[in-house]
């Protein structure tokens, strides 16, 4: 058997590779660009649904809060809607549409 020499071709790339190439280099930013704003929309739209779903469960603890028998337990509600302000006004506070 022959033994072959393992080497690399000089040229890589022909012309028209090359030029698909730095096509799609050039057009790297624009493409990291507006997968950069899908990714914003989605994370703005995901925590304005969060808030959402936090201010419905802070109104539905509110309307359970005077049919609370004792005191420990009114308490314990009122705590949790304080809780569920201060998420709230952590999702605002990352700039909400």
């Amino acid at each position: 058997m022959k033994k072959r020499k393992i080497g690399h071709k000089t040229e890589r790339f022909t012309r028209p590779q090359l030029d698909v190439r730095r096509a799609l280099l050039a057009s790297a930013p624009e493409v990291v660009e507006k997968r950069q704003q899908r990714i914003d929309g989605r994370n703005q739209m995901l925590a304005g649904v969060q808030a959402y779903n936090l201010g419905m469960e802070r109104t539905r603890m509110e309307s359970h809060l005077a049919s609370r028998p004792g005191t420990l337990q009114k308490l314990a509600t009122e705590a949790y809607i304080k809780d569920l302000n201060k998420r709230i006004h952590k999702l605002a506070q990352t700039g909400l549409p």
